[in-house]
């Protein structure tokens, strides 16, 4: 299905654009998501391709995609800028000639050179931009991020089209955006494409009382929660196997040390995002201890899969989580709350198939992915339908 003026016309062009891909999985969730919609894209008849960076020692060996992919090498343009200052003359060429030609150039906008370069170009080329920001707009808000927001928010123009995970993140984006009016369209993230394949394994196949953190390892995901419940846990005398997995960005020393002091506590090194959907499956509770988590691609994974989740209150999907009875719901600076809600979980076999019911319901009434698809059919068709004068 396409939604040109003439029944004649080619499909629709979407081009997604993200920072980077990586075998790593130092990026996170929305690489995982944008190879995701150019996925879906493509199984709703557009033309879909990926526009995204690699950098050297870390390529991205194996992408679940369908659709096309264009991969260029970036390279650190500001020392010590993390994923900021990545950018390359090959991948802004590459961003040239794709969108030139789009039709719709959906962006995973942040405050990096990558995306912005993109939403420059597609405003060159007067192009319709859906924008978006994965929580990354609003989470992040030092002196620097409000600094950066002075030119973005004009370079964004008016009455931009975003697509918000919640409806949390809808309302703090109308507040960052104040007099720029946008359009916003509650989109959520797909469940990952392998998560089918692996629901009808109704127990693990690791370890009985294994209670996984799958994140980045950086102080925003709060890991040193997580480490800290292990250790209550432990001196409960509780058995109650706590794994680490993730890039490094910063806690990588806290996660070694713990594990140097305890007998509960593994830290498997990072993940290819190819490889996160079976780790977790392998796990009995899933916990994020993020701040302020603006949704959490493993979460849903971990729900999609039916394991019991424990999440901190301050997590968007949070009251779904309570209202499901898909885990448990703790506040953002317990530990040993934390660690007791994992306990009980692990404990009573009644409670955690409770929970593992509760994470069933939960997934057909808010992750269907025939309704993620229509919902992303029904976006692009707005945003082309709206049309582009170049100041939106």
């Amino acid at each position: 299905m396409t939604f040109r003026p003439s029944i004649d016309a080619a499909p629709l062009r979407i081009v997604n654009v993200v920072t980077l891909a990586s075998q790593s999985g130092r990026y996170g969730g929305p690489l995982e998501v944008a190879l995701s919609q150019t996925s879906i894209a493509a199984e709703l008849g557009f033309e879909s391709v990926l526009v995204c960076g690699f950098v050297g020692g870390d390529y991205p060996q194996a992408l679940s995609l369908r659709g096309d992919v264009r991969l260029r090498r970036v390279h650190q343009l500001i020392p010590k800028s993390n994923f900021t200052g990545l950018h390359s003359w090959a991948l802004f060429r590459s961003q040239v000639r794709e969108i030139r030609v789009a039709d719709i150039v959906h962006i995973g906008i942040s405050r990096e050179f990558v995306p912005i370069s993109a939403l420059l170009i597609a405003r060159i080329y007067r192009k319709n931009i859906v924008l978006q920001p994965h929580g990354m707009l609003t989470s992040r808000t030092s002196v620097a991020h409000h600094a950066v927001d002075l030119f973005l928010r004009p370079a964004i123009g008016f009455h931009a089209t975003f697509a918000a995970l919640t409806v949390v993140e809808a309302n703090q984006l109308r507040s960052w955006a104040g007099g720029l009016k946008p359009r916003i369209f509650i989109l959520g993230n797909p469940v990952p494409d392998d998560v089918a394949t692996l629901t009808d394994c109704t127990e693990s196949d690791g370890n009985m009382h294994e209670v996984l953190f799958l994140a980045r390892l950086h102080p925003r995901k709060r890991v040193g929660l997580f480490l800290d419940a292990a250790h209550f846990a432990e001196d409960a005398g509780w058995n109650d196997h706590y794994v680490v997995v993730g890039p490094d960005e910063g806690e990588l020393p806290l996660v070694l040390s713990a594990q140097a002091r305890s007998r509960n506590i593994c830290y498997e090194g990072p993940l290819a995002g190819a490889e996160v959907t079976r780790r977790i499956q392998r796990a009995k509770v899933f916990v994020l201890s993020s701040e302020n988590e603006p949704w959490g691609h493993a979460l849903t994974a971990a729900l999609a899969l039916g394991k019991p989740v424990v999440v901190t209150a301050s997590t968007a999907l949070s009251s779904d989580i309570e209202k499901f009875g898909a885990g448990r719901v703790v506040s953002d600076d317990s530990p040993h709350a934390l660690a007791r809600a994992v306990h009980e979980l692990l404990d009573n076999p009644e409670h955690y198939q409770s929970a593992q019911a509760g994470a069933t319901r939960l997934t057909e009434a808010l992750l269907n992915s025939q309704h993620y698809n229509d919902s992303l059919r029904g976006l692009y068709a707005q945003r082309f339908a709206k049309g582009t004068t170049g100041h939106e």
